[in-house]
């Protein structure tokens, strides 16, 4: 019972996650206020700067990243544009235990080569289609693995105390029958010795 009820409960908390949405923003980028693309995403900045850095890896971009931060500079990200461009990423942690990751496309390094939806719409929608449905993926799946673990752990320590608790039960019973058979013990005795005082008289 309460497995489907955590169960249920990961689900729902999936939905959220799922229904998350990418949207166009202005951010700071390496102290220029540039436009990109953010979305909410499970967990904490690095795991979120690991999981984009793992779906970039999967379309053969090579990147550098930090627990914060990421880049890739000269890169051919077809699935987004049929042109050359830099991708930055940077990641920023919430109250509620998620993470707004804002990723930037720039044609160079100045403010004026970043992409917007006015500049390039077409990579924008592209752009978002990957953050939504590979990175939100793969960050609800993260997610849940790391849920299914707290529940994994608990139930196993729950396992590993019901154990101690049957040990303790028994020691209490082999202590209680103990303790009888030495009242018994004690009680012969006492009869033994009163028999034996009444004979010397």
């Amino acid at each position: 019972m309460k497995k489907t009820i955590i169960t249920a409960a990961l689900a729902i908390a999936a939905i959220g996650v799922f229904a998350q949405s990418a949207q166009e923003t202005h951010s700071k980028w390496k102290k220029m206020s540039v436009p990109g693309v953010a979305i909410t995403v499970q967990g904490d900045a690095k795991t979120a700067i690991k999981i984009l850095k793992d779906e970039l890896k999967d379309e053969d971009i090579k990147v550098k990243a930090s627990s914060k931060e990421l880049s890739a500079e000269a890169i051919n990200f077809k699935r987004v544009s049929p042109s050359m461009m830099n991708l930055y990423a940077t990641a920023e942690e919430n109250k509620d235990n998620t993470t707004t990751l804002t990723v930037f496309m720039a044609r160079g390094t100045d403010a004026s080569t970043f992409v917007s939806s006015s500049s390039d719409a077409d990579a924008v929608n592209n752009l978002k289609s990957f953050l939504e449905q590979d990175v939100a993926r793969n960050s609800l799946e993260t997610s849940i693995k790391a849920q299914e673990k707290v529940v994994k752990d608990g139930e196993n320590t729950l396992k590993n105390l019901e154990k101690k608790i049957e040990n303790l039960k028994k020691d209490i019973k082999e202590t209680e029958d103990k303790k009888a058979a030495q009242i018994e013990t004690n009680k012969a005795a006492k009869e033994t010795l009163d028999n034996l005082l009444k004979q010397r008289k």
